[in-house]
């Protein structure tokens, strides 16, 4: 039965038409992401924690607290006005502080609290991505990379021809 159910959501690209193969991949890809995602979740979710959050953990503790909401925002491809409500909502949670910056008065730091510091290293497991991604070789890995980073990097140009998000502002 599972196995009947699992061939039928793979589906996808065979039943559109070869015509329109662009968002056959387009959609593939978009799959592939939600169901990725699903399983983060899962996993995040025994650590009371979102997948956006186990993200803004992550960045926080790499760049050592030093980010500011719009630095966060810039580096998840997010709205400064979602982020702002995460941020609101982990430091609720006791994950994370804001914190004025010493040099730049006007400036506030997301800092990663003691609570926030152990349930990143409670969540680093993250088994299901693991899991996800065992299945690629090590040259699998290197390509999709190559091929995910140019898709991003003209995706990122033809936005930019539409407008410029905010987190794609550059500060002055």
């Amino acid at each position: 039965m599972v196995r009947k159910k699992k061939a039928g959501l793979n589906r996808t690209m065979e039943s559109l038409s070869p015509d329109d193969q662009d968002y056959a991949l387009w959609l593939v890809l978009i799959e592939a992401t939600r169901y990725i995602f699903k399983a983060i979740e899962l996993d995040m979710n025994q650590y009371g924690i979102t997948p956006e959050q186990g993200e803004v953990l992550l960045i926080t503790k790499a760049f050592n607290s030093q980010l500011t909401p719009t630095g966060i925002s810039r580096l998840t491809c997010r709205e400064i006005h979602s982020v702002g409500g995460l941020v609101n909502r982990m430091a609720e949670k006791g994950l994370v502080r804001r914190a004025k910056d010493l040099e730049k008065k006007n400036l506030v730091r997301v800092v990663l609290t003691n609570k926030g510091r152990q349930v990143y290293e409670n969540s680093k497991e993250r088994q299901s991505i693991h899991s996800i991604m065992s299945i690629l070789s090590e040259g699998d890995r290197q390509q999709l990379i190559s091929c995910m980073s140019r898709l991003k990097g003209t995706a990122i140009d033809e936005v930019l021809r539409h407008y410029r998000p905010p987190f794609l502002r550059q500060l002055p």
